[in-house]
């Protein structure tokens, strides 16, 4: 199913063990609140962080990863994902197949992983959504997006990984 969420399920802890190696640094940390309570995540020093309606998104410097993190209660999770495949549609993403969905955890949180068979200018791109329920103490569960080109998914799989188990730890 998802073959990589950058390398969410086969290479998380891959990741946290190789954070002191090559790629982004890390230096800035975002606290998202919208759950109910406050989530810091360290984002690498180049990438961009910008607030939006139910939460943040997230780009690379070389825009080959865009991701966006959500605060989404059961009833807003839907108009949610709805504003997304539109956002798609008008950025050129087409969709080359039906979504397949599976579930399982991250940091001991249960998530479903839904992922999108889509193309870019003709290309094969990586189109997911993550979706967890709210955890202890938060109000909301969150919805995590990623949008990337095969070769961002691979050159950002450690950051991405790292951003992923931070928003999912308990």
């Amino acid at each position: 199913m998802l073959k990589s969420v950058s390398g969410v399920l086969r290479g998380v802890a891959c990741a946290l063990a190789l954070a002191a190696m090559a790629g982004p640094a890390f230096a800035k940390t975002y606290v998202f609140k919208r759950t109910g309570r406050d989530t810091p995540i360290v984002m690498p020093d180049n990438w961009a962080v910008q607030t939006i309606p139910r939460g943040i998104q997230i780009r690379s410097n070389d825009e080959e990863v865009y991701m966006w993190i959500e605060a989404v209660t059961e009833g807003s999770l839907e108009e949610a994902m709805d504003e997304y495949m539109e956002y798609f549609k008008k950025e050129g993403v087409t969709f080359t197949g039906a979504p397949t969905q599976s579930k399982s955890s991250i940091a001991g949180t249960p998530v479903l992983f839904i992922d999108f068979p889509a193309a870019y200018k003709g290309k094969p791109n990586l189109v997911r959504m993550l979706v967890s329920d709210a955890k202890a103490g938060e109000a909301k569960g969150m919805l995590v997006g990623y949008w990337a080109s095969p070769e961002g998914d691979k050159k950002y799989e450690q950051p991405v990984g790292r951003i992923v188990e931070e928003l999912m730890r308990p």
